[in-house]
């Protein structure tokens, strides 16, 4: 123990604070109706499907966010409430909740309170190496929880052995902001123009400048580090009028002027859609087609039943350094490109098919997977407001 605390200097002192903090939780009282959320970034698609969904129901939501900068306007008119999480007020809130849920972590590394259901709904299912299951990642603080969620059967241990838990604590659900899929996205009429066909291009962090910072795979191969020649892409766009939007992962470093030598292909980062009044999940309802790599999109996507193209010239050196628990291509299938010739050949292929959206899902409504998520967990927070 004297050289783990050595080796992280301060180790004592937050054990010693994750103590006085699980005895706070202990013997703080619980208000039944309370539901804690907090997500990164701050009002994303789980934030917003929650928020609508519970409006006039009998939880009492309420948000903890890391963002000093005032809500959107679709959070300032809603019953949940908003608090600065790092604050007195965000703390008492988590105390006094019953229900936590969280996609990267609050408050939630020293001992857990039986007092509290901590929910971990993470953010979309594993190909890559998280929490336990990334060796570089051995030493860190992972979020514990009670409880954690699984989009299958084939992530399920994966979930339960990155977070600890036994594989009945990990619970078959659809993510919450699978809700969200084309809703709320009427502001980004602008960004889309006329275009005939829209591609949204999701790719994964290369390199990342907040909360677990590193680098995965191989820089250069990052098509927002403006080293990528995407010329090829942008002429088939063009012969098809077509429009590809790139969104940043929101912990990606990237430079916002890589893609302005292209037509057809401009970046619509997380501050844009905010301006717009619509999130990530409400963008990707408006796609014809994705594109990304390993990112967990990908399997939300497959609910759609539209074309997804698996884009990823730097898989060897990704597989070496971030590392896999499974292969994307495995799960969804799709057409796999290893470089931007093959990436334009099935782009082309694709949209040169009028029929292109045949057979699609049309969004869901209603909240149906917040819903069921909620009525496994909480049914009595279900219950409709009174007064």
């Amino acid at each position: 123990m004297r050289s783990r605390l050595r080796k992280f200097p301060g180790s004592a002192a937050r054990w010693a604070a994750g103590i006085a903090f699980f005895a706070a939780k202990a013997v703080t009282p619980k208000k039944l109706n309370r539901v804690v959320l907090n997500t990164f970034p701050d009002y994303d698609d789980t934030t917003r499907a929650f928020v609508e969904f519970l409006e006039d129901r009998r939880a009492d939501l309420v948000v903890l966010v890391d963002d000093d900068r005032a809500a959107p306007e679709w959070m300032a008119h809603a019953r949940a409430r908003c608090v600065r999480k790092r604050s007195p007020a965000g703390i008492w809130n988590y105390l006094t909740a019953r229900w936590v849920f969280f996609t990267h972590g609050c408050f939630s590394y020293p001992c857990l309170s039986s007092r509290q259901l901590i929910v971990n709904l993470w953010h979309g299912m594993p190909f890559k190496r998280i929490a336990r299951l990334d060796p570089s990642q051995a030493d860190a603080l992972i979020p514990r929880c009670h409880k954690t969620i699984a989009s299958s059967e084939r992530f399920r241990g994966l979930m339960a052995r990155a977070f600890g838990l036994s594989e009945a604590d990990v619970l078959l659900s659809d993510h919450p902001r699978n809700d969200l899929l084309g809703a709320h996205a009427d502001g980004l009429a602008n960004e889309i123009g006329g275009a005939r066909r829209v591609i949204a291009w999701l790719p994964t962090y290369r390199r990342s400048v907040v909360g677990d910072v590193r680098i995965d795979g191989d820089v250069s191969q990052d098509i927002l580090s403006g080293l990528v020649d995407l010329a090829p892409v942008d002429e088939v766009l063009d012969r098809h009028d077509a429009l590809c939007i790139v969104k940043p992962h929101p912990m990606a470093s990237y430079d916002p002027d890589a893609l302005k030598a292209y037509r057809r292909i401009r970046v619509l980062a997380d501050d844009d859609l905010r301006a717009a009044g619509a999130t990530t999940y409400g963008f990707l309802g408006l796609a014809d087609v994705l594109i990304s790599d390993v990112s967990s999109v990908v399997v939300d996507w497959q609910g759609t039943r539209r074309p997804l193209v698996l884009f990823m010239g730097d898989f060897e050196e990704y597989s070496q350094t971030r590392g896999l628990l499974v292969s994307p291509q495995e799960v969804v299938g799709g057409a796999t490109c290893r470089n931007v010739g093959e990436l334009a050949k099935e782009l082309n292929r694709i949209l040169s098919d009028p029929k292109i959206r045949d057979g699609c899902r049309p969004g869901p409504s209603g909240f149906p997977r917040t819903r069921a998520l909620l009525e496994s967990i909480a049914p009595e927070l279900l219950e409709p407001r009174t007064g």
